[in-house]
């Protein structure tokens, strides 16, 4: 039993530790950096229709329109 409870106070030191560090202003600051940088990344992956895998399965071989191609990148990296 007291196991358990040895168990249960580690656990809550660790999650106020973790609560300290999320509710820190510097990280939020880079996760909502990161969030936006994934954003565009999944942009420009749309734009140029390539997925998430690297083996090409999922490829849209499709021709491409080289202007709008063009177009929806710059538009993306803005």
């Amino acid at each position: 039993m007291q196991y358990i409870t040895l168990e249960l106070v580690w656990f809550l030191k660790f999650d106020a530790y973790l609560k300290k560090l999320v509710d820190d202003k510097d990280v939020k600051s880079y996760f909502t950096t990161v969030g936006h940088i994934w954003g565009w990344f999944e942009e420009i992956r749309c734009v140029l229709r390539v997925s998430r895998e690297f083996s090409g399965k999922e490829q849209n071989n499709l021709p491409t329109n080289s202007a709008k191609l063009k177009r929806n990148t710059i538009k993306a990296m803005m």
